[in-house]
């Protein structure tokens, strides 16, 4: 499995359970070393369901939010039809291999029999699978190794979690 370079090192605790947009969009920014970036409050200066005491979070607006904040930032955020999990899986292939970490929102209805969404960075791919960082514990990094068919599945049946999002540029 081909994973990102030295993803370990970017890693960072997730403050807040409903908070994982702006955990993923804080690796991806530590990814590239970004600077001026106010990384020991980003999390929550991002988190906006916490911020606004509602479930009101998705890619586009935290994305928004830092780009309002932090001029250089650009995010890409993408939505795919239920149909389109081949061309999602293909978006998330080409972003990773132009060296851009990917949040991947997934729905864990199947997965867990959790009623919830989860956004995650992919750390690593091959032909056959999907790697995650679901979380970060204190014994380390929490993975997940998914198959591509199991995520195309999830994509296609469960509701929500159809969008991905990647770094542009900073």
């Amino acid at each position: 499995m081909e994973e990102y370079p030295n993803w370990q090192q970017l890693v960072v605790p997730q403050k807040n359970p409903a908070g994982c947009i702006p955990w993923c969009y804080e690796m991806m920014l530590r990814a590239i070393t970004a600077e001026g970036i106010q990384f020991e409050s980003f999390q929550d200066e991002f988190d906006l369901n916490n911020i606004q005491k509602a479930p009101v979070a998705n890619f586009m607006n935290v994305a928004q939010a830092v780009e309002s904040k932090y001029s250089g930032v650009k995010f890409r955020v993408r939505e795919f039809a239920e149909s389109d999990g081949p061309q999602k899986l293909a978006f998330i292939e080409k972003c990773f291999h132009a060296g851009r970490l990917v949040a991947l929102s997934l729905a864990l209805h199947r997965l867990m029999n959790y009623p919830n969404w989860h956004t995650m960075v992919v750390i690593g791919l091959d032909a056959n699978d999907i790697m995650l960082l679901h979380s970060v514990r204190a014994a380390g990094p929490l993975r997940w190794t998914l198959s591509r068919t199991m995520v195309e599945e999830v994509h296609r049946v469960d509701p929500g979690g159809k969008d991905v999002a990647c770094l542009l540029t900073y």
